[in-house]
């Protein structure tokens, strides 16, 4: 209950924010016109670009305090796997792919699950090596389907409180709201996180595993 009160607290004073800023906005917008071809105009510009920016990591922070509505649907872990493909663009550069996967399905929330996939990424992108080789894969094990992602990290981690520390991380890092959002969401479908660190290589693995789900006919 403390936590449900407490985002609420926040998306409501976060909603009052961002009014005030699209209403500095709408003003600077009014006065540009007057300033154009001028320092002043210039400065007005600068401004607006920074409010503008603001609102929307406001409005982006507001939402990982969302109590995820999950909506499952089955699909093919192939096609699930095709979505974490997409993801990958313009965060990791260097990445092989592996998928074991026929005609297994899972019950997942395709829209929730690609915003896992793309924090997954986001967060290799801060963490990991700079043009580092990330292995994604996709398994089958016995009654339950895996989603692998290898990849080495900068300097070591506890990576144990990654996803459970939504507040400790510094503002740089993404291994606080953004990973608790994957958690929640991965859970709330069923799933579990299961993350290694090898202290050595620093080499992470996290595993994404569902249970399977029998195909419709």
């Amino acid at each position: 209950m403390i936590w449900r009160d407490f985002a609420r607290f926040f998306r409501e004073l976060s909603h009052r924010i961002r009014n005030d800023l699209n209403a500095a906005d709408l003003e600077v917008s009014y006065l540009a016109p007057m300033l154009k071809d001028s320092d002043a105009g210039e400065s007005l510009g600068r401004i607006q670009a920074k409010t503008r920016a603001a609102a929307e990591r406001l409005r982006s922070l507001a939402a990982r305090f969302e109590i995820p509505a999950l909506s499952s649907m089955q699909m093919r872990a192939a096609d699930l796997m095709a979505v974490w493909q997409d993801e990958a663009r313009d965060l990791v550069s260097r990445i092989e792919w592996d998928a074991a996967f026929r005609e297994e399905a899972i019950m997942v929330d395709l829209m929730a699950m690609a915003r896992v996939f793309r924090e997954l990424f986001a967060n290799t992108r801060d963490h990991g090596l700079p043009e580092g080789l990330v292995c994604c894969a996709g398994r089958v094990a016995g009654e339950t389907v895996e989603f692998r992602q290898v990849e080495n990290l900068r300097q070591n981690a506890d990576v144990s409180e990654w996803g459970q520390a939504p507040f400790r991380s510094s503002i740089k890092e993404r291994a606080g709201l953004g990973l608790w959002e994957v958690a929640r969401v991965v859970t709330g479908l069923g799933g579990t996180i299961e993350r290694k660190l090898e202290a050595t290589t620093l080499c992470l693995t996290t595993t994404l595993i569902f249970p399977r789900a029998a195909m419709e006919t």
